[in-house]
């Protein structure tokens, strides 16, 4: 499109003018002020600045319908009263009875609503949602990440669909028969995913998920390539490495442990010291915290051994103390691969395979998990494939090329570049290094598979937010209410106040149809 939308285009279709000189955008229903008389500066500013990519095509697709300007839903009071409300509680991890507490009513200019009637549009609102879900899936490809989260006795399995643009939560829900949590009773639930979004099977090209042997299961039965994940990969290799010092660092556990008391906690306080941090059983980073509190602090921790005498058999020898200085190094190096990985956006499979190739190389004794061949990679043709032609590397072997059918089409998807750090760490120096092996590592590749995740850590940070959601004052709540909440959350940028409009439209018609279905049967 060559013409250029005129600013005065831009403001008719995209602002709805209200009272004292505000406008709304009616993208994103942020208020903008704009005194008469002083031009459109203010709100065309806002649409280049938050909406450059999408705001031209907008105003050309309004513009276009002819005898009005306003192609959106139309927003009543009470749409926009529900807007609010289901905003206020979704964003701000509030109880659905907020809405009815004394003390909201007293101090909110919000019109009141009940929690039930607030439940009700959340619901129909998910519908919503689903529906324009289903319509940016359509003909796209796509990949699943999968994982599964244990809470007060509650077994939920969250699914995020990966597209080349964009990610969705498709669902966060129980499994029909809780006692069954193997592959089997996943798969059904994969494919009640399948049916509600309208996918075709041909669409999911992989899952990224750890390496529990039911996930295993699951794409070998599903006959979905399965990916890994790396930060997981990268925690088995940890703690394998781990294993020669776990005396050292059990005794540094219980050293931690004695240091936590209430009156060796007060001492650490005046003596300017930090807290004492415990090392995680699942995770290999409250290792690396553990020994970095210590190394940075022993001087205030060896400095208490005059005022408690039990910390005398607990503090590490001057040779342990060196091993420890030591081991602290190492994983350093470790921890900035790690926290590379838990990179949301940017890194490839191809960074990846060299961030374990440059672990691999000082550290060959985590070859069993970081190797390209290791065991624990149930596809590797699959990877293969993908490192290669992100690595712009045509060179494809038939088994590859094989498992590849589905990804080996061209797209126009944008390549999104990591961030250059101030300053180059163990991590770091892998990705470089790797740059210059692979020439012109910034061209764009002849097909793009750089938005195919290397990790499932989005479902781990959506678990973070689960937590937040589901705390201990909460527990009473259904799980399919979880499930809407977060629902709603992850895919914030897919509903508004239209939306909620069409929520209550459609809640307004099925109760309309289910009254003729009564009098029908009546009659």
């Amino acid at each position: 499109m060559s013409d250029r939308v005129s600013n005065r285009d831009i403001v008719r279709a995209l602002y709805t003018p209200e009272d004292d000189g505000y406008f709304m955008c009616r993208l994103c229903f942020v208020r903008r002020k704009q005194a008469r008389g002083t031009g459109m500066s203010n709100l065309v500013e806002h649409v280049h600045r938050a909406h450059a990519d999408s705001h031209e095509e907008e105003v050309r697709r309004i513009l276009k319908r002819e005898g009005t300007l306003d192609v959106f839903m139309k927003v009543d009071e009470f749409a926009l009263l529900v807007y609010h409300w289901i905003d206020w509680c979704v964003e701000g991890n509030r109880e659905l009875s907020f809405c009815e507490k004394p003390k909201t009513r007293k101090y909110s200019n919000l019109k009141p609503i009940c929690a039930k009637t607030l439940k009700k549009y959340m619901l129909a609102l998910e519908e919503v949602v689903q529906a324009r879900i289903k319509a940016q899936l359509s003909g796209k490809r796509i990949g699943f990440l999968v994982d599964a989260w244990t809470e007060d006795g509650t077994h939920f399995v969250a699914i995020i669909a990966v597209t080349s643009k964009v990610k969705f939560l498709l669902c966060f829900s129980t499994l029909e028969d809780e006692a069954d949590m193997g592959a089997d009773s996943i798969i059904q639930l994969m494919d009640d995913v399948l049916d509600t979004y309208g996918i075709d099977a041909a669409q999911l090209c992989f899952m990224v998920c750890d390496h529990a042997s039911v996930n295993g299961a699951i794409a070998r039965k599903a006959r979905v390539p399965m990916i890994g994940c790396a930060s997981h990969r990268l925690n088995l290799a940890l703690k394998e490495f781990l294993v020669p010092h776990a005396e050292l660092l059990d005794k540094l556990h219980k050293l931690m442990a004695k240091l936590n008391t209430i009156k060796n906690r007060h001492r650490l306080r005046e003596l300017g010291g930090l807290m004492p941090v415990f090392n995680n059983a699942t995770r290999w980073s409250g290792t690396f915290m553990m020994v970095d509190r210590y190394v940075e602090r022993r001087n205030i921790i060896r400095s208490m051994e005059q005022l408690d005498e039990g910390l005398v058999d607990l503090l590490p020898t001057p040779r342990e103390d060196a091993h420890l200085t030591d081991l602290y190094g190492h994983l350093k190096n470790f921890e900035s691969v790690n926290k590379r990985l838990q990179t949301e956006y940017g890194l490839t499979l191809a960074d990846v395979r060299l961030l374990f190739d440059h672990v691999l190389e000082h550290y060959p004794e985590t070859s069993r998990y970081l190797a390209p061949d290791a065991a624990v990679v149930k596809y590797p043709a699959f990877e293969n494939g993908i490192v290669k032609v992100q690595n712009k590397d045509s060179r494809l072997s038939r088994q590859e090329r094989a498992a590849l059918a589905r990804l080996l089409r061209p797209t126009t998807a944008p390549t999104v570049a990591a961030p250059e750090p101030s300053r180059e760490s163990f991590a770091d120096a892998a990705l470089n290094r790797g740059a210059g092996r692979n020439g012109t590592r910034s061209d764009q590749p002849p097909v793009d598979l750089s938005w195919i995740p290397a990790t499932s850590n989005d479902v781990e940070r959506l678990f973070s937010r689960a937590g937040l959601v589901f705390s201990s004052l909460r527990r009473a709540m259904a799980p399919t209410t979880l499930e809407t909440i977060l629902f709603l959350n992850y895919n914030r940028v897919w509903w508004d106040a239209s939306a909620v409009a069409e929520a209550i439209e459609r809640t307004k018609r099925k109760a309309a149809n289910a009254r003729k279905r009564q009098r029908s049967e009546v009659l």
